[in-house]
């Protein structure tokens, strides 16, 4: 089964959006969906922060893990896995929707990220469009892979389309943060380095 490849300026055109359009030179930073779970930070967020940590080496940008349902032992292991720095958010330990919404847009909001990444899990699929909302800006959700483009400061995010038969690219031109949510399984595994070091903080209200 062959597939094809759908540009972003093609699909974006369609819909009267250029690539060329930019969002304001203030939005720096990469914010990852640091979810956590029995003391862990989970496999999907994980993954997430791989692909997060590609983005922002790309874009010579910092990258921080938003810990909700954890605290600092789950901010210590994101920046083991490759985070700049950890927000923990005071939020319950098992999710709930209306905090957890508050607070990754909050922290978001704050930071004016450029980049937000979300993992490939039922909590990421449920907050990510309540926060793109709040936040007014697009998601792209069930993406496989990310590439990010310097020159335009711009993720590219590959989604297939038709049972996998196509690849489609998507991009947020003029919107930031740029809001993309992992399909189930998709993402990068970074290598946990021991040594490495970063802030933690908690999110002020």
């Amino acid at each position: 089964m062959m597939s094809d490849d759908l540009r972003a300026e093609d699909v974006l055109a369609a819909y009267g959006i250029s690539v060329e359009e930019e969002a304001g030179d203030e939005y720096r930073g990469v914010v990852v969906l640091a979810e956590c779970a029995a003391g862990a930070v989970s496999e999907a967020a994980v993954g997430a922060l791989g692909i997060g940590r590609e983005i922002a080496d790309t874009f010579g940008a910092r990258l921080e893990a938003l810990i909700l349902g954890g605290g600092e032992q789950e901010a210590a292991a994101a920046i083991r896995l490759g985070a700049d720095a950890a927000v923990i958010a005071d939020v319950p330990p098992k999710y709930e929707q209306a905090s957890w919404a508050t607070a990754m847009a909050s922290a978001v909001e704050q930071r004016k990220a450029e980049v937000v990444v979300l993992g490939g899990s039922d909590i990421a699929c449920d907050i990510g469009p309540r926060v793109a909302q709040r936040l007014d800006t697009g998601l792209i959700a069930g993406v496989r892979q990310a590439r990010a483009e310097a020159d335009e400061r711009l993720v590219v995010a590959i989604v297939p389309l038709y049972g996998g038969r196509l690849l489609g690219e998507f991009a947020i031109p003029a919107k930031r943060p740029q809001m993309i949510c992992l399909a189930e399984g998709a993402g990068r595994v970074p290598t946990e380095d021991r040594s490495r070091e970063g802030e933690i903080e908690r999110l002020a209200a």
